[in-house]
């Protein structure tokens, strides 16, 4: 009897293990759909690129001459045409004075471009802007309104358009309003802007240096 009970209990043992695990299983069956799908999610597709596109950040400006100048001379932008200007990259300019990209921020200047124009518009205080030498024709040099009834008030900008053509050359001056002790203030070179295309040119060039 005993060898025979011993016998029963070592069989009920060997269905209960099998028994135990199926259980387990059972009662866990793992992440739903829904689940499993939001997780695919996160790893890639609509949410990856997403990210992606964030991280691509401004796109770097185009040049001024992207687009090549028509021989035909257009009149010169009214100020409302210029706000839908692209912004473009002159071919030299000062550290710091323009944006690499499309984002302006930390920039004093921008400069612009619509058919065979240029408008390069600054962030500074002004003291002049005059042209030291070259082609007068089409040229716009003008400084920012101010209050007169300020003491010691200055243009806070000012703005250089011009168009770019065939055997162009022109040198315009920006200078800055200089802040020194006790108030007392004066103007020092800022940049200076560089426009020529000389008739044999390919092309033109223009720095603010």
């Amino acid at each position: 009897m005993k060898t025979r009970f011993q016998g029963l209990l070592a069989a009920a043992g060997a269905l209960a293990v099998p028994l135990f695990f199926t259980v387990a299983s059972a009662g866990d069956p793992g992440p739903p759909p829904e689940a499993a799908a939001a997780a695919v999610s996160l790893d890639g597709g609509v949410d990856a690129d997403a990210e992606a596109d964030a991280d691509a950040g401004p796109l770097p400006l185009p040049a001024y001459d992207v687009a090549p100048f028509a021989e035909e001379r257009s009149a010169a932008p009214k100020a409302k045409e210029w706000a839908a200007a692209p912004r473009v990259a002159l071919d030299r300019a000062r550290p710091g004075l323009f944006a690499d990209t499309t984002s302006p921020t930390g920039s004093l200047c921008e400069a612009r471009r619509l058919r065979e124009w240029v408008r390069l518009r600054c962030n500074i205080t002004t003291g002049a802007i005059s042209l030291l030498g070259g082609n007068v024709d089409g040229l716009a040099l003008r400084l920012d309104p101010v209050n007169v009834e300020d003491f010691q008030a200055f243009p806070n900008g000012g703005e250089v358009v011009f168009p770019v053509r065939r055997g162009d050359r022109r040198v315009v001056e920006w200078l800055e309003i200089a802040f020194g002790y006790k108030g007392m203030t004066s103007v020092e070179p800022r940049f200076v802007l560089s426009e020529q295309w000389p008739a044999g040119d390919e092309r033109p060039m223009i720095v603010a240096e």
